[in-house]
């Protein structure tokens, strides 16, 4: 996800579309827990991430490898039951 345009950052926005995407995959396909995982270095998007809800699970060590080197990812996961307002479909 990104929130192109600068001054709309910082607002909520990207938790929200994951909040939603969250939803729609426990509502619509009755997915028990979801994981996401962000460059580790990209706090902007770690922080989008717990702050809809995904807890973190820890750092998997140069886990792409990419022209410029490898990275590490930061996994980060969200279970059903960390979503207890979830209606049951």
């Amino acid at each position: 996800m990104l929130v192109g345009d600068p001054e709309r950052r910082n607002q909520g926005i990207g938790a929200q579309m994951a909040r939603r995407v969250v939803e729609f995959g426990f509502n619509q396909f009755d997915f028990s827990r979801m994981d996401i995982g962000a460059i580790a270095t990209n706090e902007a998007a770690i922080n989008c991430y717990r702050n809809a809800g995904f807890k973190s699970v820890g750092i998997w060590k140069d886990a792409m490898t990419l022209p410029e080197g490898t990275i590490d990812v930061h996994w980060l996961t969200i279970s059903r039951s960390d979503v207890p307002d979830l209606e049951r479909r």
